[in-house]
């Protein structure tokens, strides 16, 4: 069987190994916080999901606290529990623990469906060659500067948007794809030094932003209200799936192709 604690709302402090033989570790501290020294969690192929609105993992010696082949799950207990990769919020993951969390899995997911509170990228954050899901009731990027790293990405903003008008948030997608979610017609705005392979995303009425310095293709249709692009240094190729979209916002090609396919006629 598996590993399931509840701690109600008291601090747990992991200090020995959990293991269990492919199946799950759930351990839920409420409002109390997790935190965990030199020492792994291995699950095999069970998930491994830590709830608490603050988590704090020492420094890996291997890099793998969390070791499972199915989906590793971190998330606050409270809705309105402010997020942060690399920043400074109350439920933050600083670079550090990243690393040691990412060396043993594969599958990320950060946040959870319910979460109402923004998730700030406070630096660089890297996930490199890993699966990763972020949840959190909109998100902003420190200076539009900070780039999220990852095989595959899925953004999901739950109550806001994603980014913000002159401060956009900047994504370094290595391979495969990039899906973009709002909930109530909210926004995005988005750049990037490179391409990007869209998934599906859907803003309902919302805009879409892009800025891009490379290849833009898709795998999965387009729902927003206006689109706006700037790509200067690569072709957009949107012409591969049913896209949704009302309205054409400015769109700077600058000598370079782009093509969009669209079921609904635009404004």
């Amino acid at each position: 069987g598996g590993v399931t604690i509840n701690n109600g709302n008291t601090h747990l402090s992991v200090e020995g190994d959990i293991s269990t033989i492919n199946s799950a570790i759930s351990i839920d501290t409420g409002t109390g916080g997790y935190s965990q020294t030199d020492r792994d969690l291995i699950s095999g192929s069970g998930a491994i999901s830590i709830t608490g609105d603050n988590i704090a993992i020492a420094a890996n010696s291997v890099h793998n606290a969390f070791r499972t082949s199915g989906a590793l799950t971190l998330k606050p207990a409270s809705s309105n529990t402010a997020m942060s990769l690399a920043g400074t919020s109350t439920f933050d993951l600083s670079a550090a623990e990243i690393t040691d969390i990412k060396g043993g899995a594969n599958n990320i997911v950060i946040g959870d469906t319910s979460s109402i509170a923004a998730m700030t990228i406070g630096g660089p954050v890297d996930f490199s060659g890993k699966y990763l899901t972020l949840h959190a009731g909109s998100f902003n990027d420190v200076g539009g500067v900070n780039p999220i790293t990852a095989a595959t990405l899925n953004l999901d903003a739950r109550t806001g948007s994603i980014g913000a008008p002159g401060n956009p948030i900047d994504i370094d997608i290595s391979a495969a794809n990039l899906a973009l979610s709002t909930q109530g017609n909210n926004s995005i705005y988005m750049a990037t030094l490179g391409g990007y392979t869209l998934g599906t995303s859907n803003f309902g009425s919302g805009t879409f932003s892009l800025s891009a310095s490379g290849l833009v293709t898709q795998t999965g249709p387009i729902t927003a209200g206006t689109l706006e692009l700037t790509n200067t240094a690569g072709d957009t190729d949107l012409s591969t799936e049913n896209n949704a979209i009302t309205h054409l916002g400015t769109i700077n090609a600058a000598g370079r192709s782009f093509s969009l396919r669209n079921i609904d006629s635009l404004d």
